[in-house]
């Protein structure tokens, strides 16, 4: 993934803008309120690809994972922790990664 420039500096942007089309869309749907215009492009951009239709369930999938919720429940234990090791440098952060798959 890439970082666009500073003035998004808390957006990641992901490589394939099909993925990014994704998460925009799986975002918008769930903080947003969706009437039937939001409805209809949605199903659009689905229609206009299937890969674009399986980015998205494939995210719905993670979402709704066991492994994700343990992953989200533990990073909110473990956060500064981690943080702290990815600012201490890339052996520190590899640490913390093995921490992390554990």
């Amino acid at each position: 993934m890439r970082q666009p420039s500073s003035s998004m500096a808390t957006t990641v942007v992901h490589d394939d803008p099909i993925v990014d089309g994704a998460l925009e869309w799986f975002a918008r749907l769930r903080n947003e309120p969706v009437d039937a215009t939001m409805q209809a492009a949605f199903e659009h951009w689905c229609s206009l690809s299937p890969r674009h239709a399986q980015e998205y369930r494939d995210l719905e999938a993670m979402w709704g994972s066991t492994a994700f919720r343990q992953a989200t429940e533990w990073l909110q234990k473990n956060d500064a922790t981690l943080v702290e090791a990815l600012e201490s440098g890339p052996r520190a952060a590899e640490a913390g990664a093995r921490c992390c798959s554990s």
